[in-house]
């Protein structure tokens, strides 16, 4: 509805008061204002009562027309007062709005917002720190829907390391920043688009696969990599992605494989198997990273049919002419992780020899040859390193990573068969000294994710191994080492990778909430050990809205920090995650520990002790005055430049 008719009729009677109501009838301006604002009449009753004001005041018998003027003032000031128009001299811009987000506008002072807003969408050196500092100090600011529309314009930051974050913080929003996600969209577009795919297949997946179909009709380079990869979300997309197979060339084919991979379809188990009479280390590389029970069934086909080769003694005599195999073998091995079913457990049972049998003895030979060690030192993992070749316990060794890998399978897939094969293991070895230890991380990671109470079994487990104390331990915080606590999610999420022996890649990460049945027994055992390891588990272990629980275990964190040699970072650390708020002592114990080697740069990282500024403050001062003292003797800083930055500080 066009309203500068009654802007412009304000406008008129202003002049008319101001000339005087005797001239009112020769005032063709105003009648002509009058006249505009006929078609507005209809619409509402107050226009209405204006039309009627400004009749009465045109008419020619009209009694009181001072009186009249000024009633029709008032009445349109007071409706162009309800109208809220504000004039700019500039053009207007739309505000960017998150539909249904929980939070609009953050209660934070102008200079906050603003400084945050400019890391964000300017470029500058220490942008990234700023950044990266506000959402620790201050993470409420990241729920402003400007800081929100910033964050989506971040992605494309030149600094990458900064754009990384942005996306790793967006993938944990929720769906209402999907609406900026999508808005201007170019799939012809560059690295921020790709950053934009990966946030959207986070949060939505198959929900956006709309999204994902439209875009790929125009989309290039990396963006259409991200789209296709974006198709596994969505089971139906397996005859498209077939199709790809066919249709795309290079890195675009790579991807629509990899996404087939991860579709629970007989056809996909067709199209890898055909694939693997020919390739089948390529074939290893897709389904490595999947928990498909297809994937499951073919890689027993695969691991049987390389082991059959293995076993054959004509091959050991010549290693060279079949190397092929045993790097197959070894990949077969490591894409055991995520993989279940009795099929699977059979395999293991092979490998460590119960119930079918075992391969050490050829393993061993397999280990004399020069090739197979010189591919196992490409790991550059401890998985058969050459200090175990020459340990007269191959056997253990061997055993000691079938044992990580089933533990690493479960912490990725939930599966019943495992869950029983792990305490099947780990019993059936009870009585052979030092060998069920290399079961016990999967046996108390079975527990776990079966929800079991599992602390007292635990204690009995290390207490019971006197005399191997130390590796039955470090056995079981390889297990606990996986878990840590969520304060957004409310939760223990349980983390791991489908990578144990080939390279890192950010869509191998698995992360899935757990219940622990006696969590608090279990808290309290680990205060038992006075031990670096335990002391880092129980930070991540710790539930940090239970106020009770942060308390008493930063009362123990505390007191471990004022006797440690070593690692007082990570103890800090572990403080600051309790809420703790006390570091008086803390500094002194840091200082007297590294006296002698004590740098400027490790000074400057006292800022990162627990507490507020005037605790640091007086823990320095404390410092200031046993150097004084001669307590203190730092070989490397100067007392008067110490003294000074202290005073600076303060």
């Amino acid at each position: 509805m066009d309203m500068n008719p009654i802007y412009e009729l304000r406008g008129r009677l202003r002049a008319a008061a101001i000339a005087g109501t005797s001239l009112l009838s020769e005032d063709f301006r105003l009648k002509r204002a009058a006249e505009a604002m006929k078609p507005l009449e209809a619409s509402s009753p107050v226009f209405a009562k204006i039309g009627q004001l400004m009749n009465a005041l045109l008419s020619s018998d009209c009694s009181n027309p001072s009186g009249a003027l000024l009633d029709t003032i008032t009445l349109v000031d007071a409706v162009i007062c309800t109208l809220g128009s504000v004039d700019l001299a500039e053009d207007v811009q739309p505000v960017e709005m998150v539909q249904n987000a929980k939070s609009i506008v953050v209660n934070a002072p102008h200079s906050e917002l603003k400084n945050l807003l400019d890391a964000l969408t300017t470029s500058g050196s220490g942008h990234y720190n700023f950044v990266y500092n506000a959402h620790q100090t201050n993470p409420e600011l990241f729920q402003d829907y400007r800081i929100k529309y910033a964050l989506i314009q971040a992605l494309g930051a030149t600094y990458s390391e900064l754009a990384d974050l942005v996306e790793t913080w967006l993938k944990k929003e929720d769906e209402s920043i999907l609406v900026l996600l999508m808005r201007d969209f170019d799939p012809k577009g560059k690295k921020e688009m790709v950053r934009r795919v990966h946030v959207i297949e986070s949060i939505a997946g198959a929900q956006a696969n709309d999204f994902y179909l439209k875009m790929l009709e125009t989309a290039q380079k990396e963006i259409r990599q991200a789209l296709i990869r974006a198709l596994h979300n969505e089971p139906e997309n397996i005859e498209l992605l077939l199709d790809m197979t066919k249709s795309e060339k290079g890195k675009n084919k790579q991807m629509a494989i990899r996404s087939l991979a991860d579709i629970e379809d007989q056809r996909s188990y067709e199209f890898f198997h055909n694939m693997a009479e020919k390739k089948p280390q390529e074939v290893l590389g897709y389904i490595q990273m999947v928990s498909t029970d297809w994937a499951s069934k073919l890689l027993t086909e695969m691991f049987y049919k390389a082991l059959a080769e293995i076993e054959n003694p004509s091959e050991i005599d010549n290693p060279s002419a079949n190397e092929e195999t045993r790097r197959v073998f070894i990949n077969i091995l490591a894409s055991f992780i995520g993989k279940g079913g009795e099929d699977i457990c059979a395999c293991y049972r092979k490998l460590v020899g119960t119930k079918e049998g075992n391969i050490w003895e050829r393993y061993q030979e397999m280990l004399r040859c020069k090739e197979i060690k010189e591919m196992m030192r490409m790991f550059q993992v401890d998985i058969l390193s050459p200090e175990q070749y020459r340990r007269k316990e191959p056997n253990r060794c061997f055993e000691n990573e079938i044992g990580m890998i089933l533990q690493n399978s479960l912490v990725v897939r939930s599966d019943k068969s495992l869950q029983a094969l792990a305490l099947e293991l780990y019993e059936a070895r009870t009585g052979i000294a030092k060998t069920n230890v290399n079961f016990l991380a999967a046996a108390l990671t079975a527990k776990l994710v079966n929800g079991e109470p599992c602390a007292a079994w635990l204690k009995e487990q290390v207490s019971e191994k006197a005399n191997n104390n130390n590796e039955y331990k470090k056995a079981a915080m390889d297990a606990l080492s996986f878990i840590h606590w969520d304060s957004d999610k409310d939760s223990y999420m349980l983390r791991g990778f489908y990578h144990y022996l080939l390279n890192y890649e950010e869509d191998s990460l698995v992360e899935r909430p757990i219940e622990i049945a006696d969590s608090e027994e279990l808290i309290a055992w680990l205060m038992t050990g006075e031990d670096r390891k335990m002391d880092s588990i129980l930070s991540e272990l710790v539930q940090t809205k239970d106020k009770e629980q942060c308390s008493r275990v930063g009362e123990y964190l505390y007191r471990r920090a004022l006797v440690t040699t070593e690692d007082h970072y990570g103890y800090w650390m572990f403080l600051k995650k309790c809420g703790w708020t006390t570091c008086k002592g803390l500094g002194v114990r840091f200082v007297k520990c590294r006296q002698r080697n004590l740098s400027q740069w490790e000074l400057y990282r006292m800022d990162e002790l627990p507490g507020d500024d005037a605790a640091i403050r007086e823990e320095l001062q404390t410092i200031v005055e046993l150097m004084k003292s001669g307590e203190i003797k730092l070989k490397n800083i100067n007392l008067n430049w110490f003294e000074n930055w202290v005073d600076e500080r303060l």
